[in-house]
């Protein structure tokens, strides 16, 4: 995976981007350009499994769909990019892609190109922006959670009853923060995170990200 600080120097680029152009010329398709040519091969089936750089560009590309760009701009630059490529990305090795980068998508991708499925995806925005007040205290940073990141939890138990796997979606959009963390979260404050705010966490966390819980 690239260094934390080198990713957090680009997003901070894109940061500056007017997020207003249209999406096929929009100023941050560049930064997506640079990250998913290393699927490329991969998902129109010249390679067998994913190179490690393509897992890679996976986390920073999800990273970008949370924070920064949203993921219909990210699948709109990918259509961009991809519309009329012959060989074509093959529907098999989409679906296959977490699966092989240990991740998941926060980003829709499909053979279509449907970039309206970018709303299910905004789920993660509304994660990150109620948990980061929790990261530090869960690396070991903090002595103790801020107030906002206990009261934060309460809307995330909400956001995760929303449906039968809002638990596992909530899970899954942590799992994409963890994955640019320089620290992992320590175990011990995972587990008196619900401790210190005094609420029972209607989701998992955990190192290994078992989202299955």
């Amino acid at each position: 995976m690239p260094p934390v600080s080198y990713v957090v120097r680009t997003l901070l680029i894109v940061l500056s981007v007017s997020a207003s152009a249209s999406a096929s010329r929009h100023p941050s398709c560049k930064y997506v350009d640079e990250y998913f040519p290393d699927c490329l091969d991969y998902l129109v089936g010249t390679y067998f499994i994913p190179p490690e750089e393509c897992c890679n560009s996976v986390g920073v590309l999800n990273y970008m769909a949370i924070h920064l760009m949203g993921p219909r701009v990210i699948c709109q630059c990918i259509e961009a990019r991809v519309m009329g490529m012959n060989p074509p990305l093959m529907p098999s090795r989409i679906e296959a892609l977490p699966k092989y980068c240990g991740t998941h998508l926060s980003f829709p991708i499909s053979s279509a190109m449907d970039c309206s499925r970018g709303d299910e995806f905004t789920f993660c925005v509304d994660v990150y922006q109620h948990f980061a007040n929790c990261i530090g205290f869960l690396e070991g940073l903090a002595p103790e959670p801020p107030r906002a990141c206990c009261n934060n939890l309460l809307t995330l138990n909400d956001l995760a009853k929303q449906n039968q796997f809002g638990p596992e979606l909530l899970c899954r959009c942590i799992e994409d923060i963890g994955y640019v963390m320089d620290a992992p979260f320590v175990p011990s404050r995972i587990e008196n995170l619900r401790g210190e705010c005094q609420v029972h966490l209607s989701f998992p966390i955990s190192n290994a990200m078992n989202c299955s819980m």
